[in-house]
């Protein structure tokens, strides 16, 4: 959401059902260690969420998908679905994306906030901590106009908890 590395022609909020947004995913390289593990966010079904759709730019559109196929599946932690998406505008589109792998071994599920409390505190990889990736994920939210109050709530509470 907040850093797509993609060139687009188009930007919207998506609505989608049938999947919902959370911190599902352990990350041993780019927010923690093998060590210190960090979170991610993915997409688990049930439920639904809004977020942000983008439409590729033609030019380059191959090396665009390489990319984030790259980025995205190092770990192998996600399948490749389409989702129906109902944009800002009101037109339903297919929007390429990719789901959690409940069966991956960086699958963590909806961990206890205790977990949670410790890897906020304490996680950091290549690419900065988990609460900096949490941070810039839930403002980019909020700047879109489609905050995620419940993983709001359940960040404030693990960051007060004593």
């Amino acid at each position: 959401i907040w850093r797509p590395t993609v060139t687009f022609d188009e930007r919207s909020t998506a609505r989608i059902h049938g999947f919902h947004r959370g911190l599902y995913l352990w990350s041993r390289v780019s927010r923690g260690t093998v060590e210190r593990a960090g979170l991610v966010m993915g997409l688990d079904t049930g439920g639904c969420c809004t977020g942000v759709a983008y439409r590729l730019a033609k030019p380059g559109l191959a090396q665009a998908l390489k990319d984030l196929w790259d980025r995205e599946m190092p770990m192998e932690s996600y399948r490749p679905v389409w989702l129906r998406c109902r944009l800002a505008d009101g037109r339903a589109v297919k929007a390429f994306s990719f789901a959690v792998l409940r069966d991956a071994p960086s699958y963590a599920g909806r961990i206890p906030d205790e977990t949670l409390k410790q890897v906020l505190a304490c996680a950091q990889g290549r690419d900065g901590t988990t609460l900096d990736y949490v941070i810039k994920t839930l403002a980019a939210l909020r700047d879109f106009k489609m905050p995620d109050a419940a993983l709001e709530r359940r960040i404030r509470r693990c960051l007060s908890m004593a």
